[in-house]
């Protein structure tokens, strides 16, 4: 979650009702998205409104995604920068 933004709790729980991930954390300001099984090849894209709480320019960690107890073998996929106007 890039810095001056922040995740809508009401937004996570509605994708979770509507099984598009199993489960979810919230960890040093990062979301980790769990899924049960995923068949090869499958890909899976989810879309959140995040909410403006600072203005300014913001360039995000990179993201990243393994198979649970794999993460020798993660797929990074770097983030783009945010800017926040007043």
């Amino acid at each position: 979650i890039p810095a001056g933004l922040s995740l809508q709790p009401w937004q996570l729980k509605e994708l979770k009702d509507k099984k598009q991930f199993d489960y979810f954390e919230i960890m040093n300001n990062n979301l980790v998205l769990y899924y049960r099984q995923m068949k090869p090849g499958e890909v899976r894209s989810l879309s959140f409104d995040l909410k403006a709480e600072v203005p300014g320019t913001f360039e995000p960690q990179a993201s990243d995604s393994y198979l649970y107890y794999t993460s020798e073998f993660k797929c990074w996929t770097k983030a783009e920068k945010i800017t926040i106007l007043k």
